[in-house]
């Protein structure tokens, strides 16, 4: 769990970065296109917040895609 947030269960910024970094990879070898969402909602939001927006996302895509914290 040393890459995972504790509150989420999400992959944490250095896991995030680490498959970001792996993505630009298979991209730029494939020719291809990479995108990437950050949402950021403030520091006012709470953990319920924060927890349901990180569910949400979850839900709406791909197993091998990635929602971090």
């Amino acid at each position: 769990m040393a890459l995972y947030d504790p509150l989420t269960g999400l992959p944490d910024r250095a896991l995030f970065a680490d498959r970001l970094r792996q993505s630009m990879a298979r991209a730029d070898r494939r020719k291809g296109a990479l995108a990437v969402l950050v949402v950021d909602p403030g520091a006012l939001a709470g953990d319920d917040a924060i927890m349901a927006a990180g569910a949400a996302l979850s839900e709406r895509v791909r197993a091998t895609d990635t929602v971090a914290r």
